[in-house]
C-alpha cells in the first residue's frame, strides 16, 4: 500500500487478477491502492477472514495456502481512509482441469495426390483452455497460418492439408495441453492415393473372321492398385458378358498395379467393335478404348440365275453379297474382260442398280454369254456367274477422226486451213497441238477453230510453220492425228507449194467390212468399193486402208494395213482370244478418205479351244471358280511402275493367264485399265506407264480361254515421287521501287508435278555476275531488293520436288525502270478478319471526321456570306481601269430584257430596281433571261486593251449581294454613285430567296422593298427602318452611301454599289482623308435628302475591283455595280 494525500479518497492502482490454479496448489490476488489506511477482501460478497488457509497481508495480498472448491467464486477489495472507500474490479479464482475424452477424434482418410484433407480435432474441455498439437509419426507438425499448405481451420484444432503428397502419408494424433496435463487422441492413419496410369493399353487389332482369335491386354498402376474391369460400347458402354468364346484373365496383383486380359475366341463378324479397359481406385477411375475390326471374307447372299429371254426383251440378274469390310461389287461380261460395271451405273441397255442388280432393255443377240459377278475386298474376292445366251458387246472404241490433217506449204501471209472432222460415242472434243504445245486461239488473234474442229490460221508467219496435231478424246479414249505445214516466202522458187485437198473431193466411206474368216491369229475381210467411185478423175480408188481397235488390248485405232489393191484381205499376226473391230478407207490420187462403218466385233480363235468340246470348257469354270489367287504386295518400282506378286492356290491347270485390272484412285471413274500376264506359272508382274505420283488399285483376275475364274483381293500401292515435268506458269513481275521488283508465277498443273513441290529456285542475272541471284523459296511470289536502277535483268523459276529440278521456266526480261505501276506488297495479315476490321472502323471514322468538318465549313460559310463585302478602291484605280474607255461596256454585252421609248431602245437592268432609277438605260446589257448576273460577248475580244477574252464557264464577274436599297442615292465629286444597301437582315432575307427565281422576279422583289426618292422617306426614320434600327435613331449604327459611323460601327455590315452615271454627279460630294488604316469621309452633302451622316468609315482594301492581272478581277471591272472612295 503506497501513501498519498490523506485529503483525497484512496486509488486502486493494481485491480487483482483472475486466477486458475491447481488443486491444493498455493495462490494469491493482489490488489494496490494509494492513500488507503485499510484494504479488505470480499468473497462472494462476504468478508474475507483469515482463517481456514486464508491469508491478507497489509500490502493488499490475500493468500491461499491451498486451493480447494471452497475457494473458488468472485472476489474483490476495498480499500478506505478517513475521506472515504474504493472497490476494484472483481476478480474469478478458479481450479484448473482438463477432461479426457475429445469431442471429436480424427479418423483413418484416404486422399488422392493434389487434393486437399481435413483430419477433425475438437479438444476435451479444461480450463485453462487447451492447446492443439498435431504429431505425425510422433514427431510435431510444421503447421502455417494463413494460405500456408498445412494449417489450421478457422480457429479450430481441425488440421487442413493442401494439395496433399506423398510425403503427406503417415499416422497423424491430435494432441491437447494445458496446466492441468496432456490428452492425445489415437492414431489416425492418412493414406495418399495416386490416380491410376495406364501401363499397358488395348490396342486396336483387325482381324480376319473364323478360326481366328483376338486378345486385348490392359495393365494400369495407382495407389492403391486399381480394379480392372472390361466393357463393349455398343452406343453406350455396358459390362461385358463373359461365356464360353469371351474371357477376362485377371493377372497377379502387386502393391500398386493391376493387370487384365481380355480374350475373344473364334471371332465371327458380330465381335467387331469398342472395347473399354476400365481401371477405378479411390483416387480417380480411367478408361481406355480398342477397336476390334473383324474382316469377313465376301459371301454372296443372293447369286445370279441363268435367264433365257426371247429379243428386244427384259432380263435382271440378281447379286447381293456381304462381308467386312463391305465388298465392292462388280459385273462383268464373260469374254469382255476389259469392261468392268458398277453399280448405280448404266451401260448401253445394261443397267446396274444400287443393290447390284444387272438389267439388260432390249436384249440382243450379241446379248448373249455368261456374266459375272464379283465382290471384291481387301480381304479377298468371290465370283458368281449367270448365263444368258447372248453375244458379248464390245468396248466402245476411242474417238475416230473421219477427216483429218494433211501436210502443206503455204506461202507466207495467205491463210490455211487444218480439218479435224471426228465422231465417236461418247461425244469427243477436239483439241489441237503446235509442236507438242496445246494451241489456244485466244493466245492469238489469227487462230480460230470452229464447232466441226477445224483449225484455220490467218496471215500466216514463218514462226507458225511446224507440225500440227488434232487430238480427238472423251470417256472412251484419245485418237491422233499429225500433218506438217510449211510456211515459206512466195519468192522462193525452191518450194513447191501445195494446199490440201477440199474434203469432198476425197474418196467417200467403203461399205462395211464384213468377217469371211477366223482363226486364233488371222481375220478375213471384205468389202464393197465406194459408191461415188465411178464418177472417175480423182475420185478413182487407187488403194485401201486397214485399221482396228481391240478392246482387249487398250489399243487406240492401228493401222495394220494399207495400199490394199484389192476388197478382201486377210489380217494376220493378231492376238489369240482377242477382240477387234475393223474399218475400212479408201485412198485415190489426193489422199485417204472417210472410214467405212465399223464391223461386227470379231475374236479371234484360242489355239486350245480350236475344236474343243463344250464340255472342256465347262470343266474349265468350274475349276477356275474354286482357284483362290492372293495379291501378296503391290510395291512401287519406280515414278511410273509398279510391281506385284501373287500366290494362286488350287490347280492351274485350267489357268492360261491372269488380267490384270488398275485404276488410279484419284480419278473420277471407276475404270480400271487391263493388261495380261500370259503363263500359269508366272506370280510376278510390272505395270509400266503409269502416272508418276499416282495411287492405283490392283487386282488380277485368273483366266482361261474367255473363262474367268475370281478376281483377286485388292492392294493399293502409288508410284514414286519424280521431278516436275512441266515449267511454272504466268511469270509475272512488278515494280515495289527503284531497287525493288515483285515477282510471282504459278505452280505447273497438278498432272505436271509428279510429287510435292518443295519450292522455287529463282535465277536473277544482271550485266554483272556481282548482281546474279540465287534465291530458294516455298512460295509462289518473292521480293528481289538491292537492285540497281535503270538495269536490266532476266529471271528464270523452276519447280523442284525431293527427287530434283523441273524443266526451267523461259527468261523473263525487265528493266527497274520500264516496269509499269509500282504495287503493294500484301503481307498475309491484310487478309486476317481483325486487319479488315480495323481499316473499316478507320475508314468509317474518317468519313465521319470528314463529315463534320465540312458541316462546320459549310456553316461558317454561311455565317460569313449572310452579309457580303465589295473590296472598295480607290477612285484613282477605277481611273485607271477605264482610262481608254468612254463607256466601260458596249453593244458586245449580251442582251436582256428591253422596250422602246421615244424612238431609243432602253434595256432594262437589276440595278434599276434600287430605287425606281434607270442606271443602265443605254448600255447595261446583262441577260437576266438565262442568269442572274450579265456576261461578256464572246465577240468583244479585249476590255479597253487591259485583257484577251478567255472562254470560261460562265460565272459571277461580281458578287455584289443584291438587296433592298436605302432611299437616297448620292455621287461623289468625281462622278461615282455611292448607294447605301440594306441591313443584315434584309441580306438574311433575301439571301434566302435567291437561286430558283426568275431574274425579273428579283426585280419586283427589289422594287416592293425600295422607297423612292421624291416621296420624302429619305429621313432617318425610313433609314433606320431599313436598316434595322427604330425610330431613326443612330443609337447603334447608321450608314452613308453604305458605310458604317466611325464611331458607332465595328464592322462593315453594308456593301457599297458605285456607279458611274453622269445625270446624278451634282447630286452627292464628299471630302475624304486617310485616318489611320481608314478611309473617313466628312461632310457628306445630300441636296436631294434631309438627312446627313457627319462621318463615315469604311475599311481600308489593299486590292482594286478592277485589277486586270486576272480574268475574275478583268470581269469584276466590267460589272455595273463599282466601288470607288
Amino acid at each position: 500500500m503506497t501513501r498519498s494525500d490523506p485529503d483525497d479518497v484512496p486509488k486502486i492502482s493494481e485491480h487483482p487478477s483472475d486466477v486458475v490454479a491447481l488443486r491444493d496448489d498455493p495462490a494469491q490476488l493482489n490488489c494496490g491502492a494509494d492513500g488507503a489506511t485499510q484494504v479488505q477482501w470480499f468473497h462472494k460478497g462476504k468478508l474475507v477472514r483469515n482463517k481456514g488457509g486464508r491469508t491478507t497481508s497489509p500490502l493488499g495480498v490475500l493468500f491461499f495456502l491451498s486451493v480447494s472448491h471452497a475457494d473458488t467464486g468472485v472476489y474483490w477489495c476495498e480499500v478506505s481512509n478517513s475521506k472515504g472507500t474504493t472497490r476494484s474490479r472483481n476478480a474469478t479464482l478458479n481450479i484448473a482441469y482438463l477432461r479426457e475424452e475429445f469431442k471429436v477424434t480424427p479418423l483413418d482418410t484416404g486422399v488422392a495426390v493434389g487434393d486437399t484433407v481435413i483430419l477433425e480435432c475438437d479438444p476435451p474441455a479444461g480450463l485453462p483452455r487447451p492447446e492443439v498439437q498435431w504429431l505425425k509419426e510422433g514427431q510435431p507438425v510444421n503447421v502455417g497460418s494463413g494460405r500456408s499448405r498445412i494449417r489450421f481451420s478457422d480457429n479450430s484444432g481441425n488440421l487442413v492439408i493442401q494439395d496433399v503428397r506423398s510425403a503427406d502419408q503417415g499416422s497423424y494424433v491430435c494432441k491437447a495441453e494445458n496446466m492441468v496435463g496432456i490428452r492425445e487422441t489415437p492414431a489416425a492413419r492418412v493414406r495418399v492415393h495416386s490416380a491410376p496410369v495406364f501401363v499397358v493399353r488395348p490396342e486396336d487389332t483387325t482381324v480376319v473372321a473364323y478360326d481366328n482369335d483376338v486378345r486385348l491386354d490392359c495393365s494400369a498402376g495407382g495407389e492403391p492398385s486399381p480394379v480392372i474391369r472390361w466393357k463393349r460400347r455398343e452406343g453406350e458402354v455396358r459390362q461385358l458378358s463373359t461365356g464360353e468364346r469371351v474371357k477376362v484373365t485377371d493377372g497377379t496383383p502387386t502393391t500398386n498395379r493391376s493387370s487384365s486380359s481380355l480374350e475373344i475366341l473364334n471371332v465371327v463378324p458380330e465381335d467387331e467393335g469398342d472395347y473399354v479397359c476400365e481401371a477405378e481406385n479411390p483416387a480417380d477411375t480411367i478408361s481406355a478404348t480398342a477397336r476390334v475390326t473383324v474382316h469377313a471374307r465376301p459371301v454372296f447372299l443372293v447369286r445370279p440365275q441363268d435367264q433365257k429371254t426371247s429379243l428386244n426383251g427384259v432380263v435382271s440378274f440378281q447379286c447381293m453379297a456381304t462381308g467386312s469390310p463391305k465388298p465392292n461389287i462388280y459385273w462383268t461380261k464373260e469374254g469382255n474382260q476389259a469392261n468392268l460395271m458398277f453399280p448405280n451405273n448404266t451401260y448401253g441397255r445394261i443397267h446396274i442398280d444400287h443393290s447390284g442388280v444387272l438389267s439388260i432393255a432390249g436384249v440382243k443377240k450379241e446379248d448373249e454369254g455368261f456374266y459375272v459377278c464379283s465382290a471384291l475386298s481387301a480381304i479377298g474376292s468371290i465370283m458368281t456367274k449367270g448365263q444368258l445366251e447372248v453375244t458379248t458387246l464390245g468396248d466402245l472404241p476411242p474417238p475416230l477422226i473421219e477427216v483429218g490433217p494433211m501436210n502443206q506449204t503455204i506461202p507466207e501471209g495467205q491463210p490455211v486451213t487444218l480439218p479435224c472432222e471426228v465422231s465417236g460415242v461418247p461425244s469427243p472434243e477436239v483439241q489441237w497441238h503446235f509442236n507438242k504445245d496445246v494451241l489456244d486461239e485466244e493466245d492469238e488473234d489469227r487462230i480460230t477453230i470452229d464447232s466441226q474442229g477445224t483449225l484455220t490460221i490467218q496471215d500466216l508467219r514463218f514462226e507458225d510453220s511446224g507440225i500440227y496435231t488434232c487430238v480427238a478424246s472423251s470417256e472412251s479414249g484419245e485418237t491422233r492425228q499429225a500433218a506438217a505445214l510449211n510456211v515459206a516466202s512466195v519468192h522462193d522458187p525452191n518450194v513447191a507449194f501445195s494446199r490440201a485437198p477440199s474434203p469432198a473431193l476425197l474418196p467417200s466411206a467403203p461399205s462395211k467390212p464384213r468377217t469371211m474368216n477366223v482363226s486364233d491369229t488371222s481375220v478375213t475381210l471384205a468389202w464393197d468399193r465406194p459408191q461415188d467411185e465411178s464418177m472417175g478423175g480423182f475420185h478413182k480408188i487407187k488403194a485401201y486402208t486397214i485399221e482396228y481397235f481391240s478392246a482387249d488390248l487398250q489399243s487406240g485405232w492401228v493401222t495394220v494395213a494399207n495400199r490394199i489393191g484389192s476388197e478382201i484381205y486377210t489380217v494376220s499376226s493378231l492376238k489369240p482370244e482377242t477382240r477387234y473391230v475393223f474399218l475400212i478407207r479408201a485412198e485415190n490420187a489426193l489422199g485417204t478418205g472417210r472410214p467405212s462403218e465399223l464391223s461386227k466385233v470379231v475374236k479371234t480363235l484360242g489355239s486350245r479351244t480350236i475344236g474343243a468340246p463344250d464340255h472342256y470348257l465347262s470343266r474349265a469354270r468350274t475349276q477356275l471358280s474354286i482357284t483362290e489367287v492372293n495379291l501378296r504386295s503391290v510395291k512401287a518400282v519406280n515414278s511410273t511402275a509398279v510391281g506385284l506378286e501373287w500366290h494362286v492356290a488350287g490347280d492351274k491347270d485350267f489357268i492360261e493367264g491372269y488380267y490384270i485390272r488398275f485404276k488410279d484412285m484419284g480419278g473420277s471413274t471407276n475404270k480400271y485399265n487391263m493388261v495380261t500376264a500370259w503363263g500359269s506359272k508366272v506370280s510376278r508382274y510390272v505395270l509400266k506407264d503409269l502416272k508418276k505420283f499416282t495411287k492405283y488399285e490392283v487386282f488380277l483376275v485368273p483366266f482361261y480361254k474367255n473363262v474367268e475364274g475370281p478376281p483377286s483381293n485388292t492392294r493399293a500401292a502409288t508410284t514414286l515421287e519424280d521431278v516436275p515435268s512441266a515449267p511454272v506458269n504466268e511469270i509475272s513481275v512488278n515494280v515495289v521501287n527503284i531497287s525493288s521488283v515483285w515477282v510471282q508465277w504459278k505452280p505447273p498443273p497438278s498432272q505436271h508435278r509428279n510429287g510435292l513441290l518443295l519450292g522455287y529456285k529463282l535465277l536473277l542475272l544482271g550485266p554483272l555476275d556481282t548482281m546474279n541471284q540465287n534465291v530458294l523459296t516455298n512460295t509462289t511470289h518473292y521480293v528481289f531488293n538491292n537492285l540497281i536502277e535503270a538495269m536490266r535483268y532476266k529471271l528464270q523459276v523452276l519447280p523442284f520436288t525431293a527427287v530434283g529440278d523441273g524443266p526451267p521456266s523461259h527468261f523473263v526480261d525487265f528493266s527497274t525502270d520500264e516496269l509499269s505501276q509500282p504495287v503493294a506488297i500484301s503481307s498475309p495479315f491484310i487478309h486476317e478478319r481483325w486487319f479488315i476490321l480495323m481499316l473499316s472502323f478507320i475508314f468509317c471514322f474518317l468519313l465521319i471526321t470528314i463529315g463534320i468538318l465540312l458541316y462546320l465549313c459549310r456553316r461558317q460559310y454561311a455565317l460569313k456570306t449572310t452579309v457580303s463585302a465589295v473590296p472598295v478602291t480607290k477612285g484613282a484605280d477605277l481611273n485607271n481601269c477605264f482610262a481608254s474607255l468612254t463607256h466601260p461596256v458596249n453593244d458586245n454585252w449580251t442582251g436582256i430584257n428591253s422596250y422602246t421609248e421615244n424612238n431609243k431602245t432602253v434595256y432594262e437592268n437589276k440595278l434599276s430596281a434600287l430605287d425606281g432609277i434607270d442606271y443602265g438605260a443605254e448600255y447595261a446589257l446583262p441577260d437576266v433571261k438565262e442568269s442572274e448576273y450579265a456576261e461578256v460577248g464572246q465577240n468583244l475580244n479585249t476590255f479597253g486593251k487591259r485583257f484577251v477574252y478567255q472562254q470560261q464557264t460562265p460565272e459571277p464577274y461580281a458578287s455584289t449581294t443584291l438587296v433592298a436599297p436605302l432611299d437616297f442615292t448620292s455621287r461623289t465629286g468625281n462622278g461615282v454613285t455611292i448607294k447605301s444597301l440594306a441591313t443584315r437582315a434584309s441580306v438574311t432575307r433575301y439571301s434566302n430567296t435567291l437561286g430558283p427565281q426568275a431574274p425579273h422576279e428579283l426585280d419586283n422583289l427589289l422594287q416592293a422593298n425600295s422607297t423612292s426618292v421624291n416621296s420624302g422617306s429619305g429621313d432617318s426614320a425610313s433609314f433606320g427602318r431599313r436598316s434595322g434600327l427604330s425610330g431613326g435613331s443612330h443609337t447603334e449604327c447608321s450608314s452613308c452611301a453604305g458605310v458604317h459611323l466611325e464611331d458607332e460601327c465595328d464592322e462593315p455590315i453594308y456593301n457599297t454599289v458605285p456607279d458611274e452615271l453622269d445625270p446624278f454627279e451634282r447630286n452627292f460630294s464628299c471630302q475624304r482623308q486617310r485616318v489611320d488604316k481608314k478611309l473617313k469621309i466628312k461632310n457628306c452633302n445630300f441636296n436631294s435628302l434631309q438627312h446627313m451622316d457627319d462621318s463615315i468609315t469604311v475599311p481600308s482594301y489593299s486590292k482594286s475591283l478592277c485589277s486586270p492581272s486576272t480574268p475574275a478581277a478583268s470581269r469584276r471591272s466590267g460589272a455595273s455595280t463599282r466601288a470607288q472612295l
